[in-house]
């Protein structure tokens, strides 16, 4: 599927959150610039991203940051919500954390452990929060 160039662009994703291998217990909601909002039930932010390589604490990470400024991201996971609000020189990702196991027969297992969301400034990670899918711990850090 083709990344939107414009937030009206942005599909709506006709397959369910269990088919493209969402936990049940989370989800995004994005509210843009322009007040527009769009739900993790129907828009994959894949869409609406590209993956970028940033400088991660003492590392580095390629994460999926949004195209379009981003007024608000709310994630929620096993009832814990994180709330971010980038600046106007910031931008914004959020990714699932998962893990995938292989087993017999060409199968694999997905396990999704957590939700991130974090904020980038020119090409630096300065703060991110992880919502545990296990542990319903809320972690971060923030510069």
């Amino acid at each position: 599927m083709p990344k939107a160039d414009r937030i009206e662009d942005i599909e709506h994703v006709e397959k369910t959150r269990e088919e493209r291998r969402i936990p049940a217990n989370s989800h995004f909601e994005v509210e843009f610039d322009g007040g527009e909002k769009r739900h993790e039930d129907d828009t994959s932010w894949n869409d609406f991203s590209d993956e970028r390589k940033v400088k991660f604490l003492d590392d580095e990470r390629i994460v999926p940051v949004s195209k379009f400024k981003v007024k608000k991201l709310t994630l929620v996971a096993n009832g814990k919500t994180v709330v971010m609000v980038p600046k106007d020189d910031e931008e914004i990702y959020q990714m699932i954390h998962s893990r995938v196991i292989f087993v017999p027969g060409g199968k694999t297992e997905n396990t999704s452990l957590g939700r991130v969301v974090g904020i980038v400034k020119g090409d630096e990670v300065i703060e991110e929060k992880y919502i545990s899918l296990l542990t319903d711990e809320v972690v971060g850090f923030k510069k």
